[in-house]
């Protein structure tokens, strides 16, 4: 197999080795961030249900101290506490996704709105029945015992004993419907407003004896103003008795019990979250411990799988290479710095680029050898060449200085044959002469 097929191979074990572990490792933590998504939205939930109740029950205590000492501080107290605890429930709403839980924030919501309202019609009772025993029992019932005293005064003065007698017992029973009126302010008990209503039959009764007994004009004026007074503290013993039975009503049928459904919606779901959580928790508990177990086989597999990969490609590149690449390198090296001294002793075990880097090695060291062979007798030879050189130089000047010689004799011979040929043109001259003369002699 090819380098690149063996490094591609054992790469892409690695690779798909890796990707089943991130495949694995993110379905299973997927499984588990959805298990903590769920399990932090119930702890959430119970956290904000707790911030609610505490909220619903700092309220409920400041709206039972109100009712019995109102204060503003008191009132702003529970103002605050309800719209902490609306606003706590707008929070869970916006991001809880549990349809049941949302349905019961939703009751406690409804309900703190009903308890609000419930509280401003209380505090609205609350304030006119202090009006109405403000502004009409108080003053009423101090105008009632003030006319029966100074009846009771004028009486004595007079020396009228039946009207002195008379006033006194009305007094006796006014008296005792104050108090009976007073205490069913204090206690809203129905004894005591049976009791104050008997008294007021009582009171009844006895002015009419009264009136029956009184002649002077100035104690008929002073009992007109009694009735009068007792006529209308009757009025407002009667709003003030509607006002605190109604707020009494709104009480128990409205505070307490939207109180009391509020607290125990609100333990529902801290009781829902807490059973979740316990449900949630050992799941996420083992699917962790499972994760991790099977991450660490899948881990330890990868890199019994990866060292094997590791091995193979080694051995495929070291068949390749043949040996280690710094020897490679540090021989190339040196060849390229035109050092052919090292000596390499072959072990047998050489394969691929090293082997074939020392035949190289051992092939250049042959070829410069004989080049320096070559060389040497290229040497040799130019040395003998010079000295037939030198030999050839010295016979041609000798054979030059010949040449010359035979140059001068040349010379020396064509003069001597112009000569001749200059005498024998003068004997032919005279040969001619010789034949004319003889032509002409015949």
């Amino acid at each position: 197999m090819k380098l690149k097929q063996q490094l591609m191979c054992g790469f892409g074990i690695l690779l798909a080795l890796l990707l089943v572990m991130s495949v694995t490792s993110f379905f299973r933590f997927n499984s588990t961030s959805e298990g903590f998504v769920e399990y932090r939205g119930f702890a959430r939930s119970s956290v904000a249900s707790g911030r609610i109740q505490a909220n619903v029950i700092e309220a409920r205590l400041a709206v039972n101290k109100y009712i019995k000492n109102q204060s503003d501080e008191l009132k702003l107290t529970i103002e605050s506490r309800i719209n902490s605890a609306m606003s706590l429930i707008d929070e869970v709403l916006e991001k809880e996704s549990n349809p049941e839980l949302i349905q019961k924030f939703q009751k406690i919501e409804k309900g703190m709105i009903i308890y609000r309202n419930g509280f401003n019609e209380v505090d609205k009772l609350i304030h006119l029945r202090h009006k109405t025993v403000g502004e009409k029992l108080d003053p009423n019932g101090l105008l009632m015992r003030k006319s029966l005293t100074d009846i009771a005064y004028s009486a004595y003065e007079d020396g009228d004993s039946d009207a002195a007698f008379y006033s006194g017992q009305l007094q006796e029973s006014l008296l005792l419907a104050r108090l009976y009126v007073s205490k069913f302010l204090i206690s809203n008990e129905v004894r005591d407003k049976q009791r104050a209503l008997q008294e007021f039959a009582n009171v009844e009764k006895r002015s009419s004896e009264l009136h029956n007994q009184i002649q002077n004009p100035e104690r008929i004026q002073l009992f007109n103003n009694f009735e009068k007074a007792f006529e209308t503290y009757q009025q407002a013993f009667d709003e003030v008795t509607v006002a605190i039975e109604k707020r009494n009503k709104l009480i128990t049928e409205t505070l307490d019990v939207v109180g009391h459904e509020s607290a125990a919606t609100i333990e529902a779901i801290e009781l829902e979250a807490k059973k979740n959580q316990d449900r949630i928790g050992p799941m996420l508990q083992a699917d962790i411990a499972n994760a991790k177990t099977l991450l660490a086989v899948l881990s330890l597999i990868s890199i019994l799988i990866g060292l094997f990969a590791a091995y193979y490609i080694y051995r495929g590149v070291m068949h390749v290479v043949g040996g280690e690449p710094t020897d490679i390198a540090e021989m190339v090296k040196k060849v390229a710095e035109g050092d052919l001294t090292e000596q390499f002793q072959p072990t047998g075990k050489e394969s691929g680029i090293y082997a074939n880097t020392i035949a190289m090695h051992r092939e250049l060291k042959r070829i410069i050898e004989g080049f320096h062979g070559i060389s040497d007798n290229v040497s040799s030879a130019s040395v003998e060449l010079a000295a037939v050189m030198t030999q050839s130089e010295a016979n041609a000047q000798q054979e030059l200085a010949q040449v010359e010689q035979v140059a001068t004799a040349i010379n020396e011979l064509s003069s001597t044959a112009a000569e001749v040929s200059s005498n024998a043109a003068s004997a032919e001259d005279a040969a001619g002469v010789a034949i004319q003369n003889v032509a002409d002699g015949q």
